[in-house]
């Protein structure tokens, strides 16, 4: 067995620490680029959160969209029932499920 001294594996360590800070703050600042902000869409839009985990837009013309990974995809309404989805409380609770799917 061999032995590894104390100091390699502070630093060690603390590499590993500073590179996953640094891969955080480049995380929060790609996110903070790619996310949506409100005026990003037109007055009237509604948004809804299906089974807690898929956030969708509904716009002011009556389409859907699916915001899961951060980019609008078309969504087909044949999947919303009257308890499967509901009007999201903000937009910042709506944009925390765009957030976490991203």
């Amino acid at each position: 067995m061999a032995l590894v001294s104390v100091k390699y594996i502070k630093t060690s360590i603390r590499d590993n620490l500073r590179k996953h800070v640094i891969r955080s703050n480049t995380a929060n600042i790609l996110l903070s680029v790619i996310l949506p902000k409100p005026g990003d869409f037109p007055d009237g839009t509604e948004f809804y959160i299906k089974e807690f985990d898929v956030p969708l837009e509904l716009t002011p013309d009556n389409k859907w969209f699916n915001w899961s990974g951060g980019k609008p995809k078309p969504y087909d309404v044949k999947f919303l029932k009257p308890d499967n989805n509901w009007l999201a409380d903000s937009f910042v609770e709506w944009l925390k499920i765009v957030e976490e799917s991203v």
